[in-house]
């Protein structure tokens, strides 16, 4: 059997436009929904990230606030070291009086005991000059059995003058004078049991500030 077209063509073209329109119009609908998930996944991602942005902002505004009312700690850190700056350069030089007056203490033996003691105060140079040290004045007594055989004395005197040479804020000790009890002969008085000393001694100023011990070191052996 023949199939006859009796159709003109123009009819047959009018079809196939058609029927490409169709298409092009799926294809551009199919472009606009894919387009739109794009758009509205990358306004997602915007809309994230300005949240994420705007928590940022708000914990650093806390931190903000934080830091202003630790301020008033920082400021006061600083005048504690200004502070600190001029007390050290106050008590440059000073000695540590505390300290010597302990340590003399402890190194004082035990059959010598003290009558007087004054101090004078290391003063210090001019620029490029040495300084002027201290001096220390010691005046005691030291138990002197009378008649020993052989005469021990001037034994804790001795010892005491060792004692204050090994003392680390101490230079040039002398002893000055000294006055030993005549030899008894009948009745003994309590006096003449002492030989009555006095002792001297340099007092080196320290080149910085000494804070104060916080003890005192053991006493010596007797």
């Amino acid at each position: 059997m023949i199939r006859i077209n009796l159709l003109p063509p123009e009819i047959g073209q009018k079809r196939k436009d058609e029927h490409r329109w169709q298409w092009v119009i799926i294809g551009g609908i199919v472009a606009a929904v894919v387009f739109a998930g794009v758009f509205m996944l990358l306004q997602l991602q915007v809309s994230m990230k300005q949240g994420e942005v705007a928590s940022v902002k708000q914990q650093a505004a806390v931190l903000g606030e934080q830091a202003q009312r630790f301020q008033i700690f920082q400021e006061k850190q600083a005048d504690l070291a200004v502070r600190r700056g001029i007390v050290a350069s106050a008590l440059a030089g000073r000695v540590d009086w505390s300290r010597l007056l302990s340590e003399v203490a402890l190194v004082l033996p035990s059959d010598i005991y003290l009558i007087q003691m004054g101090a004078a105060q290391p003063l210090a140079g001019a620029a490029g000059l040495p300084g002027t040290p201290g001096q220390l004045t010691i005046g005691g007594k030291a138990l002197d059995v009378p008649n020993d055989v052989p005469d021990l004395g001037y034994r804790s005197i001795a010892k005491l003058l060792s004692r204050l040479a090994e003392l680390q804020q101490l230079d040039g000790v002398w002893l000055t004078n000294s006055v030993k009890p005549a030899a008894a002969t009948g009745s003994i008085a309590q006096t003449d049991f002492f030989i009555t000393f006095g002792v001297t001694a340099e007092i080196s100023a320290p080149a910085t500030a000494t804070a104060s011990s916080p003890g005192v070191p053991a006493p010596p052996s007797q």
